[in-house]
């Protein structure tokens, strides 16, 4: 249960529009490979593919190399987060504990896998650079909203990986 209802957002289309407009977000995993589980948080581009009824259920798209810390952790344990936050501005006060920030943030949790069929890691990468051709606009030479060709030797090299949301939810403080 939220601590703070004043500040839930509840409508899909906001958080799918917070979702949209933030240009990263975290990568949270738990280390379960050494003498005690330890916190693995990365910060990642990303793209998000709506799910379900209301949009809330699907899956947020990345790539990164083959192998690393990253792939090592996901496949040991491959319980999840995501945190994406924006809209920051500060709260300032004459009292030092009354600082603070506006926000907007999304927290979601869901089971990390690896993608590795090549129809679905190009499917991955195509939803990834819809998100950033979205924010950034087309690469130089490219039509917008035309698929960017995909370098076969670099996707061979790349890992294509997927967080299938179980929960999200959202908040902000204006």
């Amino acid at each position: 249960m939220p601590r703070r209802r004043d500040r839930q957002i509840l409508d899909p289309h906001d958080i799918l529009a917070l979702i949209e407009a933030a240009d990263s977000c975290r990568l949270g995993l738990v280390d379960m490979r050494g003498s005690a589980p330890m916190p693995y948080v990365v910060a990642l581009n990303y793209g998000y593919e709506p799910a379900g009824e209301n949009g809330l259920k699907g899956a947020f798209w990345f790539h990164g190399a083959r192998e690393g810390r990253k792939i090592a952790v996901m496949c040991a344990s491959p319980q999840a987060c995501v945190q994406i936050d924006l809209e920051h501005q500060p709260v300032k006060n004459a009292l030092g504990c009354g600082w603070g920030t506006k926000y907007a943030s999304v927290f979601a949790q869901g089971t990390a896998r690896l993608v590795n069929d090549d129809h679905r890691r190009r499917h991955g990468i195509d939803v990834l650079m819809a998100h950033c051709e979205r924010l950034w606009g087309s690469p130089e030479g490219a039509q917008r909203g035309v698929e960017v060709p995909i370098d076969e030797n670099l996707l061979g090299r790349t890992q294509v990986f997927c967080v299938d949301v179980d929960h999200l939810s959202a908040k902000r403080r204006a």
